[in-house]
């Protein structure tokens, strides 16, 4: 088989599986994923309102001290007071803010979420951690 006639055959090969699969993907895709919002709105709507009550009981209050405190207690009498400890505190603050949040209203804001992920990145870089395995995985 010559260079022209191989050519030919994957062109071919390529069209085949661009026109038959590929094609089906670029309209099932997007047609699934409109399918799945729409169910989303429509579950979103079926619920109740959105909470007006923004406020915490007492006794949750105190459980969520009395953890954070624990926890950070923890990490100064274990590592001493230094960077490390202190990012790994105001880690363990910022979880129990968003378990907090997410036992009372089933979010986690973004506004908490991705400082808290740049915060990480930008600590083990500056303890000289290998930060190349934390980003690309």
């Amino acid at each position: 088989m010559n260079l022209e006639t191989s050519l030919a055959i994957t062109l071919l090969s390529v069209g085949a599986f661009t026109f038959l699969i590929v094609t089906k993907l670029i309209e099932q895709i997007p047609r699934q994923l409109h399918i799945s919002w729409q169910r989303n709105i429509e579950e979103f709507r079926a619920q109740a309102e959105a909470p007006t009550d923004f406020k915490i009981g007492l006794s949750f209050k105190i459980i969520a001290t009395l953890v954070t405190c624990l926890i950070v207690t923890e990490v100064q009498v274990k590592s001493g007071i230094n960077t490390e400890s202190l990012g790994f505190s105001l880690l363990f603050i910022t979880m129990t803010t968003l378990v907090g949040i997410n036992l009372k209203y089933l979010l986690l804001p973004d506004i908490l979420v991705l400082p808290l992920i740049w915060i990480g990145l930008l600590l083990h870089a500056y303890l000289g951690h290998n930060t190349n395995s934390y980003v690309y995985g």
